[in-house]
Protein backbone atom coordinates (compact mmCIF):
# COMPACT_ATOMS: atom_id res chain seq x y z
CA UNK A 1 0.00 0.00 0.00
CA UNK A 2 1.04 3.57 -0.50
CA UNK A 3 2.64 5.68 2.23
CA UNK A 4 0.58 9.32 2.92
CA UNK A 5 4.10 10.65 1.35
CA UNK A 6 3.85 8.42 -1.38
CA UNK A 7 -0.04 9.47 -1.67
CA UNK A 8 0.64 13.01 -1.82
CA UNK A 9 3.44 12.94 -4.22
CA UNK A 10 1.38 11.15 -6.51
CA UNK A 11 -1.53 13.94 -6.32
CA UNK A 12 1.68 16.44 -7.08
CA UNK A 13 2.93 14.70 -9.81
CA UNK A 14 -0.70 14.15 -11.18
CA UNK A 15 -1.51 18.22 -10.65
CA UNK A 16 1.89 19.00 -12.44
CA UNK A 17 1.79 16.74 -15.17
CA UNK A 18 -1.85 17.15 -15.54
CA UNK A 19 -1.02 20.99 -15.76
CA UNK A 20 1.75 20.65 -18.26
CA UNK A 21 -0.99 18.83 -20.72
CA UNK A 22 -3.38 21.65 -20.37
CA UNK A 23 -1.22 24.04 -20.91
CA UNK A 24 0.39 22.43 -23.85
CA UNK A 25 -2.56 22.26 -25.95
CA UNK A 26 -1.82 18.48 -25.57
CA UNK A 27 -5.67 16.76 -26.60
CA UNK A 28 -7.07 14.50 -28.36
CA UNK A 29 -8.29 17.53 -31.07
CA UNK A 30 -4.52 17.16 -31.90
CA UNK A 31 -5.36 13.88 -33.99
CA UNK A 32 -2.67 11.83 -35.55
CA UNK A 33 -0.08 14.59 -34.95
CA UNK A 34 2.82 13.54 -32.75
CA UNK A 35 4.34 14.96 -29.95
CA UNK A 36 6.90 17.35 -29.82
CA UNK A 37 9.54 18.39 -27.35
CA UNK A 38 8.19 21.68 -25.20
CA UNK A 39 11.40 23.54 -23.82
CA UNK A 40 9.90 25.47 -21.44
CA UNK A 41 7.50 22.58 -20.40
CA UNK A 42 10.57 20.75 -20.09
CA UNK A 43 11.94 23.57 -17.83
CA UNK A 44 8.91 23.91 -16.09
CA UNK A 45 9.79 20.02 -14.39
CA UNK A 46 13.18 20.81 -13.74
CA UNK A 47 11.54 24.00 -11.47
CA UNK A 48 9.62 21.28 -9.69
CA UNK A 49 12.30 18.98 -8.60
CA UNK A 50 11.05 15.98 -11.57
CA UNK A 51 14.30 15.72 -12.91
CA UNK A 52 17.00 14.28 -12.03
CA UNK A 53 15.25 12.42 -9.50
CA UNK A 54 16.54 9.22 -10.52
CA UNK A 55 20.54 10.32 -9.84
CA UNK A 56 22.28 10.05 -6.80
CA UNK A 57 22.68 13.54 -4.69
CA UNK A 58 26.53 13.35 -6.16
CA UNK A 59 25.47 13.59 -9.86
CA UNK A 60 23.21 16.44 -9.45
CA UNK A 61 19.75 14.36 -8.80
CA UNK A 62 17.60 13.91 -5.95
CA UNK A 63 18.46 10.43 -4.76
CA UNK A 64 15.14 9.18 -4.95
CA UNK A 65 13.89 5.49 -4.16
CA UNK A 66 12.63 3.57 -6.23
CA UNK A 67 9.74 3.25 -4.94
CA UNK A 68 9.12 7.25 -5.69
CA UNK A 69 10.50 6.91 -8.97
CA UNK A 70 7.68 4.41 -9.99
CA UNK A 71 5.13 6.51 -8.10
CA UNK A 72 6.31 9.41 -10.76
CA UNK A 73 6.16 7.27 -13.43
CA UNK A 74 2.76 5.97 -13.16
CA UNK A 75 1.32 9.47 -13.02
CA UNK A 76 3.76 10.03 -16.15
CA UNK A 77 2.24 6.89 -18.09
CA UNK A 78 -1.29 8.66 -17.87
CA UNK A 79 -0.32 11.67 -19.30
CA UNK A 80 0.60 12.92 -22.59
CA UNK A 81 3.66 14.95 -21.77
CA UNK A 82 5.71 16.81 -23.83
CA UNK A 83 8.61 15.07 -23.77
CA UNK A 84 10.48 12.00 -23.31
CA UNK A 85 10.31 11.75 -19.55
CA UNK A 86 10.14 8.19 -18.80
CA UNK A 87 13.04 8.02 -21.43
CA UNK A 88 14.51 10.28 -19.16
CA UNK A 89 13.78 8.27 -15.91
CA UNK A 90 15.54 5.28 -17.82
CA UNK A 91 18.58 7.25 -18.76
CA UNK A 92 19.07 8.43 -15.29
CA UNK A 93 18.80 5.04 -14.36
CA UNK A 94 21.98 4.38 -16.37
CA UNK A 95 23.82 6.89 -14.98
CA UNK A 96 23.30 6.44 -11.92
CA UNK A 97 24.69 2.68 -11.99
CA UNK A 98 28.21 4.35 -14.29
CA UNK A 99 31.70 4.71 -12.63
CA UNK A 100 32.15 7.74 -10.92
CA UNK A 101 34.14 10.14 -13.55
CA UNK A 102 33.86 14.09 -13.36
CA UNK A 103 32.23 14.42 -16.77
CA UNK A 104 28.64 12.77 -14.60
CA UNK A 105 28.34 15.11 -12.33
CA UNK A 106 27.80 17.65 -14.96
CA UNK A 107 25.80 15.69 -16.72
CA UNK A 108 23.64 15.36 -14.17
CA UNK A 109 23.39 18.73 -13.19
CA UNK A 110 22.53 19.93 -16.68
CA UNK A 111 19.46 17.14 -16.65
CA UNK A 112 18.37 18.05 -13.53
CA UNK A 113 17.67 21.56 -14.64
CA UNK A 114 16.42 20.55 -17.98
CA UNK A 115 19.13 22.00 -19.96
CA UNK A 116 20.00 18.95 -21.48
CA UNK A 117 17.67 16.27 -22.33
CA UNK A 118 19.04 12.79 -22.97
CA UNK A 119 17.10 9.59 -24.43
CA UNK A 120 17.80 6.34 -24.52
CA UNK A 121 18.33 4.26 -28.02
CA UNK A 122 16.15 1.74 -27.01
CA UNK A 123 16.94 -0.96 -29.87
CA UNK A 124 20.64 -0.69 -28.42
CA UNK A 125 19.41 -2.27 -24.92
CA UNK A 126 19.90 -5.68 -24.05
CA UNK A 127 18.15 -8.70 -24.52
CA UNK A 128 16.75 -8.86 -20.83
CA UNK A 129 14.98 -5.39 -21.30
CA UNK A 130 14.57 -5.25 -25.71
CA UNK A 131 13.81 -8.68 -26.92
CA UNK A 132 13.87 -7.35 -30.64
CA UNK A 133 17.43 -5.53 -29.82
CA UNK A 134 20.20 -4.56 -32.64
CA UNK A 135 23.04 -5.98 -32.10
CA UNK A 136 25.31 -4.51 -34.74
CA UNK A 137 23.04 -1.08 -34.61
CA UNK A 138 26.27 0.73 -33.26
CA UNK A 139 30.22 -0.21 -33.67
CA UNK A 140 32.58 1.49 -31.28
CA UNK A 141 35.93 2.36 -32.63
CA UNK A 142 38.15 4.25 -29.94
CA UNK A 143 35.96 7.33 -28.71
CA UNK A 144 34.29 7.13 -32.06
CA UNK A 145 31.01 5.66 -32.75
CA UNK A 146 29.24 4.21 -36.74
CA UNK A 147 26.10 2.97 -37.43
CA UNK A 148 22.58 3.69 -37.45
CA UNK A 149 19.80 3.94 -35.11
CA UNK A 150 16.12 3.93 -36.20
CA UNK A 151 13.46 4.46 -34.02
CA UNK A 152 15.13 6.82 -31.07
CA UNK A 153 12.32 8.53 -29.22
CA UNK A 154 12.26 11.93 -29.26
CA UNK A 155 15.80 11.51 -31.23
CA UNK A 156 14.97 14.72 -33.45
CA UNK A 157 14.78 17.00 -30.51
CA UNK A 158 16.10 15.86 -27.74
CA UNK A 159 20.43 16.86 -26.93
CA UNK A 160 21.84 13.93 -26.48
CA UNK A 161 21.31 10.02 -26.61
CA UNK A 162 22.63 7.09 -24.81
CA UNK A 163 23.19 3.96 -26.52
CA UNK A 164 25.50 0.67 -26.02
CA UNK A 165 28.14 0.06 -29.20
CA UNK A 166 29.94 -3.06 -30.02
CA UNK A 167 33.41 -2.21 -29.40
CA UNK A 168 35.00 -5.43 -31.70
CA UNK A 169 38.84 -4.57 -29.99
CA UNK A 170 37.74 -5.66 -26.15
CA UNK A 171 34.24 -7.88 -27.27
CA UNK A 172 31.68 -5.89 -25.26
CA UNK A 173 29.23 -3.29 -25.27
CA UNK A 174 29.82 -0.11 -24.15
CA UNK A 175 27.66 2.52 -22.93
CA UNK A 176 28.38 5.85 -25.03
CA UNK A 177 27.14 9.32 -24.51
CA UNK A 178 26.03 11.44 -28.09
CA UNK A 179 25.61 14.92 -28.69
CA UNK A 180 23.84 14.59 -31.81
CA UNK A 181 24.61 18.27 -32.93
CA UNK A 182 27.72 17.05 -33.08
CA UNK A 183 29.25 16.66 -36.58
CA UNK A 184 28.91 13.33 -38.38
CA UNK A 185 25.59 12.94 -37.28
CA UNK A 186 22.61 12.84 -39.34
CA UNK A 187 18.68 12.52 -38.06
CA UNK A 188 15.29 12.97 -39.11
CA UNK A 189 11.98 12.65 -37.52
CA UNK A 190 9.97 9.61 -39.18
CA UNK A 191 7.33 10.11 -41.81
CA UNK A 192 4.85 8.72 -39.16
CA UNK A 193 4.80 7.84 -35.74
CA UNK A 194 3.14 4.60 -35.01
CA UNK A 195 2.64 6.42 -31.50
CA UNK A 196 2.46 9.94 -31.10
CA UNK A 197 2.99 10.10 -27.26
CA UNK A 198 6.40 8.60 -28.17
CA UNK A 199 7.67 9.66 -31.77
CA UNK A 200 11.16 8.33 -32.74
CA UNK A 201 13.81 9.69 -35.34
CA UNK A 202 16.60 7.76 -37.38
CA UNK A 203 20.28 8.11 -36.41
CA UNK A 204 23.17 7.92 -39.36
CA UNK A 205 26.96 7.92 -37.40
CA UNK A 206 29.84 8.17 -39.44
CA UNK A 207 33.04 8.49 -36.87
CA UNK A 208 30.87 10.75 -34.28
CA UNK A 209 32.86 11.49 -31.49
CA UNK A 210 31.17 9.45 -27.78
CA UNK A 211 32.05 9.83 -24.45
CA UNK A 212 32.30 6.52 -23.32
CA UNK A 213 31.06 5.91 -19.89
CA UNK A 214 32.30 2.89 -17.68
CA UNK A 215 28.94 1.16 -16.62
CA UNK A 216 29.08 -0.90 -13.38
CA UNK A 217 26.30 -2.67 -13.76
CA UNK A 218 23.41 -2.78 -15.75
CA UNK A 219 19.81 -1.83 -14.06
CA UNK A 220 17.19 -4.26 -15.80
CA UNK A 221 15.36 -4.27 -12.29
CA UNK A 222 15.13 -0.90 -12.21
CA UNK A 223 13.98 -0.23 -16.13
CA UNK A 224 11.67 -3.24 -15.81
CA UNK A 225 9.98 -1.58 -12.63
CA UNK A 226 9.63 2.22 -14.84
CA UNK A 227 7.97 0.63 -17.31
CA UNK A 228 5.66 -1.37 -15.65
CA UNK A 229 4.50 2.16 -13.40
CA UNK A 230 4.34 4.05 -16.18
CA UNK A 231 1.99 0.82 -18.53
CA UNK A 232 0.05 1.09 -15.22
CA UNK A 233 -0.61 4.62 -15.42
CA UNK A 234 -1.66 4.44 -19.04
CA UNK A 235 -4.04 1.61 -18.20
CA UNK A 236 -5.74 3.49 -15.18
CA UNK A 237 -5.84 6.85 -17.55
CA UNK A 238 -8.01 4.69 -19.43
CA UNK A 239 -10.01 3.00 -17.04
CA UNK A 240 -11.30 6.37 -14.96
CA UNK A 241 -12.44 7.44 -18.58
CA UNK A 242 -14.56 4.99 -19.58
CA UNK A 243 -15.87 4.57 -16.36
CA UNK A 244 -16.54 8.31 -16.23
CA UNK A 245 -18.33 7.80 -19.66
CA UNK A 246 -20.29 4.80 -18.81
CA UNK A 247 -21.81 6.99 -15.99
CA UNK A 248 -23.22 9.40 -18.52
CA UNK A 249 -23.90 8.18 -21.99
CA UNK A 250 -27.84 6.63 -21.72
CA UNK A 251 -28.48 4.17 -23.32
CA UNK A 252 -32.50 2.94 -23.30
CA UNK A 253 -32.85 5.46 -20.78
CA UNK A 254 -30.10 3.77 -18.47
CA UNK A 255 -26.89 4.89 -18.11
CA UNK A 256 -24.49 2.10 -20.03
CA UNK A 257 -22.65 1.51 -16.58
CA UNK A 258 -25.68 0.08 -15.71
CA UNK A 259 -25.23 -3.01 -18.09
CA UNK A 260 -24.07 -6.09 -16.52
CA UNK A 261 -21.29 -6.56 -19.48
CA UNK A 262 -20.00 -3.07 -19.17
CA UNK A 263 -20.26 -3.44 -15.14
CA UNK A 264 -18.82 -6.72 -15.11
CA UNK A 265 -15.94 -6.18 -17.24
CA UNK A 266 -14.50 -2.25 -15.71
CA UNK A 267 -14.75 -4.31 -12.50
CA UNK A 268 -12.38 -7.03 -13.94
CA UNK A 269 -10.14 -4.18 -15.26
CA UNK A 270 -10.43 -2.49 -11.74
CA UNK A 271 -9.11 -5.49 -9.88
CA UNK A 272 -6.37 -6.49 -13.00
CA UNK A 273 -4.92 -2.71 -12.55
CA UNK A 274 -5.08 -3.00 -8.75
CA UNK A 275 -3.34 -6.00 -8.54
CA UNK A 276 -0.70 -4.86 -11.09
CA UNK A 277 -0.13 -1.54 -9.68
CA UNK A 278 0.29 -3.74 -5.49
CA UNK A 279 3.60 -6.22 -7.54
CA UNK A 280 4.97 -2.79 -9.27
CA UNK A 281 5.33 -1.54 -5.46
CA UNK A 282 6.28 -4.39 -4.42
CA UNK A 283 8.71 -4.87 -7.40
CA UNK A 284 10.28 -1.06 -6.43
CA UNK A 285 10.87 -1.81 -2.72
CA UNK A 286 12.67 -5.33 -3.90
CA UNK A 287 14.73 -3.22 -6.03
CA UNK A 288 15.42 -0.61 -3.56
CA UNK A 289 16.24 -3.16 -0.93
CA UNK A 290 18.71 -5.21 -3.68
CA UNK A 291 16.15 -7.97 -2.78
CA UNK A 292 17.27 -11.38 -4.03
CA UNK A 293 14.07 -12.05 -5.83
CA UNK A 294 14.15 -8.45 -7.34
CA UNK A 295 14.51 -9.95 -11.27
CA UNK A 296 11.52 -12.35 -10.55
CA UNK A 297 9.09 -9.56 -8.81
CA UNK A 298 10.36 -6.61 -11.26
CA UNK A 299 9.28 -9.55 -14.26
CA UNK A 300 6.17 -10.35 -12.94
CA UNK A 301 5.23 -6.91 -12.21
CA UNK A 302 5.79 -5.88 -15.86
CA UNK A 303 4.05 -8.82 -17.47
CA UNK A 304 0.78 -7.89 -15.19
CA UNK A 305 0.78 -4.33 -16.13
CA UNK A 306 1.01 -5.26 -19.64
CA UNK A 307 -1.58 -7.84 -19.52
CA UNK A 308 -4.33 -5.06 -17.76
CA UNK A 309 -3.37 -1.97 -19.72
CA UNK A 310 -3.43 -4.04 -22.78
CA UNK A 311 -7.28 -5.29 -21.50
CA UNK A 312 -8.30 -1.92 -20.87
CA UNK A 313 -7.02 0.23 -23.62
CA UNK A 314 -8.71 -2.60 -26.17
CA UNK A 315 -12.06 -2.51 -24.25
CA UNK A 316 -11.44 1.49 -23.63
CA UNK A 317 -12.06 1.91 -27.53
CA UNK A 318 -15.40 -0.33 -28.11
CA UNK A 319 -16.78 1.00 -24.83
CA UNK A 320 -16.48 4.18 -25.67
CA UNK A 321 -18.90 3.49 -28.64
CA UNK A 322 -18.70 5.73 -32.21
CA UNK A 323 -16.46 8.11 -30.36
CA UNK A 324 -13.37 5.91 -29.76
CA UNK A 325 -12.90 5.28 -32.81
CA UNK A 326 -12.42 8.95 -33.87
CA UNK A 327 -9.16 10.59 -34.02
CA UNK A 328 -10.53 13.20 -31.53
CA UNK A 329 -11.11 11.02 -28.82
CA UNK A 330 -7.73 9.84 -26.76
CA UNK A 331 -8.63 6.50 -26.57
CA UNK A 332 -6.31 5.55 -29.69
CA UNK A 333 -3.16 7.41 -28.19
CA UNK A 334 -3.66 5.09 -24.94
CA UNK A 335 -4.21 1.62 -27.33
CA UNK A 336 -0.74 2.82 -29.50
CA UNK A 337 1.17 3.58 -26.91
CA UNK A 338 0.83 0.45 -24.88
CA UNK A 339 0.80 -1.67 -28.06
CA UNK A 340 4.00 0.24 -28.60
CA UNK A 341 5.34 -0.86 -25.48
CA UNK A 342 4.63 -4.31 -26.18
CA UNK A 343 6.62 -4.41 -29.66
CA UNK A 344 9.23 -2.86 -27.35
CA UNK A 345 9.70 -4.75 -24.58
CA UNK A 346 8.06 -8.00 -25.88
CA UNK A 347 4.54 -9.57 -24.89
CA UNK A 348 3.87 -10.83 -21.27
CA UNK A 349 4.28 -13.85 -22.58
CA UNK A 350 7.85 -13.61 -22.88
CA UNK A 351 8.42 -12.35 -19.59
CA UNK A 352 6.22 -14.92 -18.29
CA UNK A 353 8.64 -17.78 -19.74
CA UNK A 354 11.91 -15.52 -18.12
CA UNK A 355 9.56 -16.32 -14.69
CA UNK A 356 9.77 -19.68 -15.44
CA UNK A 357 13.06 -20.45 -15.68
CA UNK A 358 13.91 -18.01 -13.06
CA UNK A 359 11.58 -20.80 -10.26
CA UNK A 360 12.61 -23.71 -12.27
CA UNK A 361 16.27 -22.63 -11.51
CA UNK A 362 15.64 -22.06 -7.65
CA UNK A 363 13.77 -25.64 -7.35
CA UNK A 364 16.70 -27.04 -8.86
CA UNK A 365 19.26 -25.18 -6.56
CA UNK A 366 17.28 -25.68 -3.28
CA UNK A 367 17.22 -29.73 -4.30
Amino acid sequence: MQTVEHQELDQMTRDVFADMERSASLTAARGAEPLALVRSAWQSLAAVGLLGVGLPQPLGGSGASMRDVAVIAESAGGTAIPGPYIGSLVGEALLAHCAAEPVLSQLGHHIATGELVVVPAWETFSHEIVPTRRDDALRLNGSHVSGALCAVPFGDQADAVLAFAHDAEAGVKRLCLLFVDAPHIERSAAPAAFDPIEPVASLSLDGAAAQVLRHVTSPFDHVRSIFAAELIGTGQRALDAVIDYAGVRRQFGRPIGSFQVIKHALADRFVDIGAARLLAQDAADCVDSANENQELQTRSALAAAQAASEAIVSQSIQFHGGLGFTWEHPAHLHLKHVRARRTLLGRPAHHLDAISRLLLAQTSTSV
